[in-house]
C-alpha cells in the first residue's frame, strides 16, 4: 500500500544526498583532469573501466526501480525504466555494435550501406524513444516545471540529469563538430573535453539513482520503510 503523501517543509537531508552526488561528479572531474586519465586507455577508452562503470550504474538504477519501486512503479513509470535501460545499453555501444553504422546517426535510414532489416530495427528503436519522450512530456512536464520553480530536491535532481546529458552530448566529438563550422581547436582541448565527457557520463547514473531514491522516499510506492534515503516532503502538484 502506498505511504501517505507528506506535507511540510523540505528537510535538509534530501539536499545532502543530492549535494553528495554533485560533489562526487565534481571531484571525479577534477581528479580526472589533474591526473590525466586520458593517458590510461584502460580507464577512458571505449569499453574501458569508466564506460563499463557507467553502464553498470544505469543497470543498478534499473534494478533499484524494480526492487524499491515494485510493481506499482514499474507499471506506472515503465517508460522511465525503459529509458534508463537504453542509456545503459548505449554505454555498451548497443546502438552501433550490431549494425552497419550507429542507429542514432542521421544517415542511418538513408544510406544504401544499411540493410533493410537493420533499418527496420532502427525504426523500432526510434519509435520506442519517441514514445518515451511523449510520455515524459505528457506526464511530467507541468509537475517538473512546478517542482523546479519551488526547488523540490527530486525535481532539481531531474534538472541536473537533463543538464548533464545535454552538456555531455554537446561536447561529444567536440573537435569534429567545431571543424564542421570552420573552427580548429588545439588537440589538447579536444582531449580534455573528451575526458570531461566520459567522467560526466559516469555521474549521470549516480544522479538518476539519487533522484529515484528521493522520489521513493516521498512516494513510498511499494514500502517506504525499505528505502529511507531521504525525507523529501511531497505535495500533490508534484506527482
Amino acid at each position: 500500500m502506498k505511504a501517505p503523501i507528506m506535507t511540510g517543509h523540505l528537510p535538509a537531508r534530501s539536499w545532502q544526498f543530492l549535494s553528495a552526488a554533485w560533489l562526487f561528479i565534481a571531484l571525479s572531474l577534477v581528479g580526472g583532469l589533474i591526473f590525466d586519465v586520458h593517458e590510461y586507455p584502460m580507464l577512458i577508452s571505449e569499453g574501458g573501466i569508466i564506460e563499463s562503470l557507467s553502464a553498470l550504474g544505469y543497470f543498478i538504477s534499473v534494478a533499484a526501480m524494480f526492487y524499491y519501486g515494485g510493481v506499482d512503479f514499474a507499471k506506472r513509470y515503465h517508460y522511465l525504466i525503459m529509458l534508463t535501460t537504453l542509456f545503459g545499453l548505449r554505454e555498451l555501444d548497443f546502438d552501433k555494435r550490431f549494425t552497419t553504422m550507429g542507429i542514432l546517426k542521421s544517415r542511418f535510414f538513408t544510406s544504401d550501406l544499411v540493410p533493410l532489416e537493420e533499418k527496420f530495427i532502427g525504426a523500432v528503436v526510434v519509435l520506442v524513444l519517441l514514445y518515451i519522450v511523449f510520455r515524459i512530456i505528457k506526464d511530467h512536464a507541468l509537475s517538473f516545471a512546478a517542482g523546479v520553480k519551488d526547488k523540490v530536491p527530486r525535481h532539481i535532481g531531474t534538472l541536473s540529469i537533463i543538464a548533464a546529458l545535454v552538456f555531455s552530448k554537446s561536447i561529444d566529438g567536440l573537435g569534429r563538430k567545431l571543424l564542421d563550422v570552420g573552427i580548429t581547436v588545439d588537440p589538447w582541448v579536444v582531449t580534455e573535453f573528451g575526458t570531461i565527457e566520459e567522467i560526466l557520463e559516469l555521474g549521470i547514473p549516480v544522479l538518476i539513482f539519487v533522484t529515484f531514491a528521493l522520489y521513493i522516499s516521498v512516494q513510498g510506492v511499494q514500502d517506504s520503510s525499505k528505502f529511507r534515503f531521504g525525507d523529501d516532503a511531497g505535495r500533490q502538484k508534484y506527482l
